[in-house]
């Protein structure tokens, strides 16, 4: 279900802006972006700031640049692709977190959950 979301809202931030060029990060920076993106995604209206809000348009802007691009430009495509993966390796590793805890809340009910 989360990765359904958070690859619409992706989807979503490629429909708003458009740019000519793109700035490149390393896959760890990719993945610490995508972090910190959704921790601001998690937080209420009332509670994003104005770097939140800065950081949110930046990343919509890069990811709809780089979805334009990735279509006629084949490094645009590979910069395109690490992002994807980025987003996957976020979400797979919050689904190890939900599934830990969920184990470890049957541990103190002594129910038994198989994943």
């Amino acid at each position: 279900m989360r990765k359904n979301i958070l690859l619409g809202m992706i989807m979503l931030i490629f429909l708003v802006g458009c740019g000519e060029n793109y700035k490149t990060y390393s896959p760890e920076e990719k993945y610490n972006r995508i972090v910190k993106l959704q921790e601001i995604e998690k937080k209420s209206f009332s509670e994003r700031t104005k770097e939140d809000e800065a950081f949110q348009k930046e990343m919509r802007d890069l990811l709809t640049t780089l979805k334009i691009e990735s279509e006629k430009n084949v490094k645009a495509k590979k910069e395109f692709d690490e992002w994807r993966d980025a987003v996957i390796k976020y979400e797979e590793e919050e689904i190890k977190k939900i599934q830990l805890k969920a184990r470890e809340d049957a541990k103190k009910t002594n129910a038994t959950i198989s994943f």
